[in-house]
């Protein structure tokens, strides 16, 4: 016996609990917290930063993870992934069960199911549509939602009116594939919307969608693949907003849409406008520009391709493309503080930049950012 009272005392001292049990249920909880990502960002179902790893450790652990609601009230279901977590049977269970758990709260929700034929056959598409289902049975708590909907999965019909009720969204990504998609989203009711960031097949759906009053309560709207035309008929309707950007795209220019009326569009609270391109024939933004007033604007971010060749001597006798898009500046009545060529060519770096600075000798800060820099600029004014 005398041999083995040292083994056994030291078994009982390492049965003593982790000093992390004795920590209060609240500070537990707040340390849980601080393990996802910041919210609106969404968790995976399983693995490292998700909450039901947390439910994994002990019996006191479950509990507090399970009765903390604001845990689980990100739900991310992206159609792309293969992990094993992601068969979309185990999907909709995880959507669900999250949605039971953080019951009232309002959630933040991100649905990717990009075009791939993958989804066009029985029954990867009935899985997706029973999920896109289940996420739609909660949009009345939706404030974060980023959608990415394939036309392969269909979106079922609201049954208790052709109007969705959004009242709590105040973020909306989305993008769709398909005009049968945008139809059968139908109306969106989005009272307190105030970001929106639109990839349509239709940009006439915006206004279906949305209506002028959504549209009228913006202060942060991103377009891709728009037409400098329809992007006109959109920020008409956007007096409130303070970011804008465009991924603008060559299409038939309706100039008689413009000079039908003498009054620029007024977006008095505009302070970062970013114009940028898509490729192919370059558009024609001279008109855009004429056709809005913009006295508020601080950040100026342009595609080196427009600012070279989508304007003409529409502002000034010199067609030095610098020049022509300071006096389209000049014509604001602005203070800009900076301005970011996009996309250019390094190769041409100082004298581009030597022309910028001429040019725009009152602006604070002048940078030229390659490609990769996208997310620079969302950070830095989108954020």
């Amino acid at each position: 016996m005398r041999t083995r009272t040292p083994s056994l005392s030291r078994s009982q001292d390492s049965m003593e609990p982790s000093p992390t049990l004795k920590l209060p249920t609240e500070t537990i909880a707040e340390i849980f917290h601080h393990y996802l990502p910041p919210y609106p960002l969404c968790p995976p179902f399983l693995g490292d930063s998700s909450p039901t790893r947390l439910t994994h450790v002990c019996r006191r652990w479950r509990d507090i993870a399970l009765s903390s609601r604001a845990l689980w009230r990100a739900i991310r279901i992206d159609g792309k992934e293969t992990q094993p977590d992601d068969v979309p049977s185990r999907q909709l269970s995880f959507t669900e069960t999250w949605f039971a758990r953080s019951e009232p709260l309002a959630v933040s929700v991100s649905y990717r199911c990009h075009f791939h034929a993958y989804y066009a056959t029985a029954p990867k598409w009935q899985h997706q549509t029973a999920i896109l289902a289940a996420l739609f049975a909660q949009c009345h708590r939706w404030q974060y939602a980023t959608l990415e909907l394939s036309e392969n999965v269909p979106i079922v019909p609201s049954r208790a009116s052709p109007t969705r009720h959004m009242p709590l969204l105040v973020d909306l990504r989305l993008k769709t594939y398909s005009m049968g998609t945008e139809v059968a989203l139908a109306k969106l009711d989005t009272p307190r919307l105030r970001r929106l960031e639109g990839i349509l097949q239709s940009h006439d759906n915006y206004m279906v969608l949305f209506g002028p009053s959504v549209l009228g309560g913006l202060t942060h709207l991103t377009l891709h693949f728009i037409a400098v035309t329809d992007a006109w008929s959109l920020l008409k309707h956007c007096p409130l907003l303070t970011h804008c950007r465009l991924l603008v795209t060559n299409a038939v220019f309706l100039g008689s849409e413009f000079e039908e009326t003498h009054v620029r569009v007024p977006l008095s609270n505009l302070t970062t406008l970013v114009l940028d391109f898509a490729g192919g024939v370059v558009p024609n933004i001279d008109v855009l520009l004429s056709a809005v007033a913009l006295p508020a604007l601080q950040n100026l971010a342009i595609n080196e391709s427009l600012a070279n060749f989508g304007l003409s001597q529409a502002f000034a006798d010199d067609p030095h493309c610098a020049k022509t898009l300071a006096a389209a500046v000049d014509r604001w009545d602005c203070h800009l503080q900076t301005l970011s060529v996009l996309r250019c060519d390094f190769r041409k770096r100082e004298k581009v930049l030597e022309e910028y600075s001429r040019a725009f000798g009152g602006v604070g800060q002048i940078e030229l950012l390659d490609k990769d820099d996208d997310e620079i600029l969302r950070g830095r004014w989108f954020a």
